[in-house]
């Protein structure tokens, strides 16, 4: 395992998690990401965190990415993830996480400025129930079938194309459905 003093000399921003998903380091490049201190970050539970991860390389995962490296003992790649910072600021950081030792190693890359630039980023009608139904549901960390009822509940207030165009990452205006009995 590398050093505490080590990763303050990588560039990259890591966090170091142990066998039950605590932090146990952090490098300074990590606690700039993240915009937390060490003393609030180191001792932390990956469970706890309140990360919404949308998207991941190897396929939809429902968990903080240290935890789903954890579980599965194989590398995260690429997970799409929106992290809540302390000072209220949201950010999207993709996160690659590897198994070391008991534990895992965690890569953060910020990635908010290109998802700003991104399709994905423009508005269509219904983003705000599809934003509130999200922010819902990453401060709740509800069990997968309250998820279920829940997206299910905002979802049916929207005509089903705009919510599936949505989905889909495309402008509704731009879609034609076809309904057939």
């Amino acid at each position: 395992m590398i050093s505490a003093a080590s990763l303050n000399t990588l560039p990259a921003a890591i966090v170091v998690y142990d066998a039950s998903g605590t932090v146990i380091e952090a490098n300074e490049a990590a606690l700039k990401v993240l915009g937390e201190d060490a003393a609030a970050l180191i001792g932390s539970r990956a469970d706890d965190a309140g990360w919404l991860v949308v998207d991941s390389a190897d396929g939809p995962i429902s968990v903080h990415p240290a935890v789903a490296c954890l579980r599965a003992r194989q590398a995260v790649h690429g997970a799409l993830t929106r992290v809540r910072r302390p000072d209220g600021i949201e950010i999207w950081v993709q996160v690659d996480a590897a198994p070391e030792g008991d534990g895992v190693v965690a890569n953060l890359t910020d990635v908010t400025h290109l998802i700003a630039r991104s399709r994905a980023s423009t508005r269509s009608g219904g983003d705000h129930i599809i934003d509130a139904v999200t922010e819902h549901i990453a401060s709740a960390q509800m069990e997968p079938r309250a998820v279920l009822r829940t997206v299910t509940q905002a979802l049916s207030k929207l005509r089903p194309g705009i919510w599936i165009a949505a989905l889909m990452g495309k402008d509704p205006a731009s879609i034609l459905f076809v309904v057939a009995d």
